[in-house]
């Protein structure tokens, strides 16, 4: 028989054995780093369900207005200011911030949004436009937010675009919502119109020069609902144009208010 193909045989060693015996007796305690390695699926999981939840926040239905996160004021400590009697501003035009179509009775007053775009060769682009819709099914609420300090007498003109197909518009009933919060766009899934507390106008014309005043508080977002009167005929009451909501287009100003001075 050749070296190679000797046979071996392990020695019985006592030491050895009872260490190896130990060894598989005994259970290895889990390190920081093993109980890290356990734990991230875990932690990732958590973290990727928080992120999902605070993606859904911005169309979170508006319950309250406590749940609304509302505008810093930019004029804290002006109403201690005094002014000269003889003070004066000039008048701040204003847009829409946006605008919501709803039916006519429905009593679940669910907001309905139309939005515009435009295919280019830097991609879609959506312009700031505004849609009014008006119809003896569909009335339109719209929002705006009073801008700077004692700017507070606002007055609301039912102007039509230049460019529309018609030039005198319906009668309309122009409603204050009960609403100081901000309607923002892309909750048309969820969002709902706040209810009507004060009738500012009947009867008002569209179109026709018409103004509205009523009080504008600094900060605040006066929310307005327009329908056509009861008494209008439904062939009249036929209402659907888009308005420049930039200020840029004077001809497509559309719907807007005037904002002037108030502290006299």
């Amino acid at each position: 028989m050749t070296f190679s193909d000797a046979a071996y045989e392990l020695v019985p060693n006592d030491l050895h054995e009872s260490v190896d015996e130990e060894k598989r007796t005994v259970p290895r305690r889990a390190g920081l780093k093993d109980r890290v390695s356990d734990a991230l699926p875990l932690l990732a999981f958590v973290v990727a369900v928080f992120s999902l939840l605070l993606s859904l926040v911005p169309y979170w239905p508006q319950t309250s207005q406590a749940a609304v996160l509302r505008r810093p004021n930019a004029y804290i400590g002006l109403e201690r200011v005094h002014f000269p009697s003889n003070a004066s501003f000039p008048p701040i035009l204003n847009y829409p911030l946006t605008t919501f179509q709803l039916r006519v009775g429905d009593k679940a007053r669910k907001l309905m949004e139309d939005t515009k775009s435009e295919r280019t060769v830097e991609g879609t682009v959506f312009p700031e436009e505004r849609h009014t819709v008006l119809s003896t099914t569909v009335g339109t609420v719209v929002q705006f937010r009073a801008m700077d300090w004692g700017m507070e007498r606002c007055t609301l003109n039912l102007s039509i675009p230049e460019g529309s197909n018609f030039l005198d518009g319906p009668s309309l009933n122009v409603w204050m919502l009960a609403s100081d919060i901000e309607l923002r766009p892309g909750i048309s899934a969820w969002g709902v119109a706040p209810a009507r507390s004060k009738l500012l106008a009947s009867s008002a014309r569209l179109g026709q020069a018409h103004t509205i005043d009523f009080a504008c508080l600094s900060g605040s977002f006066p929310t307005l609902e327009l329908t056509c009167s009861e008494n209008a005929p439904p062939a009249e009451c036929s209402v659907d144009f888009w308005q420049d909501a930039s200020g840029l287009d004077s001809a497509r100003r559309g719907i807007h208010v005037i904002q002037h001075w108030s502290r006299t």
